[in-house]
């Protein structure tokens, strides 16, 4: 199991990125999170401003809403996780696409059930 990129980090504790960092976290998963708001760390993860290039990364989490999402189609492309993930509300057919024709495994799913059932 590789790195887990959450996209849309935040260290808002009502929100879902910062829930699920939490249960990775504790689940000993190493987590790279970006996000708009790079002042606060999260659960001791610090927030970046973009994604950093080179990671080795095994899947994405998105948790920004598409009309935002253009601006990380190439870098996740680049990154060639395994697979990522659409939680609720970030559905987005071009980057899916995108991915799948990069040989990205795609699901429409909310995260913090994966994590749940231990399927990240």
């Amino acid at each position: 199991m590789g790195k887990i990129l959450i996209i849309g980090a935040s260290p808002d504790s009502w929100r879902k990125s910062y829930q699920a960092i939490g249960r990775l976290i504790h689940k000993n998963r190493e987590v790279i999170a970006v996000g708009r708001r790079t002042d606060e760390p999260v659960f001791g993860i610090p927030v970046l401003p973009h994604i950093p290039p080179g990671e080795e990364v095994d899947t994405v989490l998105l948790y920004i809403n598409p009309t935002h999402q253009p601006g990380y189609y190439q870098s996740i492309v680049d990154l060639k996780p395994r697979q990522l993930v659409f939680n609720p509300g970030t559905v987005n057919d071009e980057l899916a696409e995108l991915a799948q024709q990069a040989g990205i495994k795609v699901l429409h799913a909310c995260a913090l059930y994966l994590i749940q059932m231990n399927k990240l």
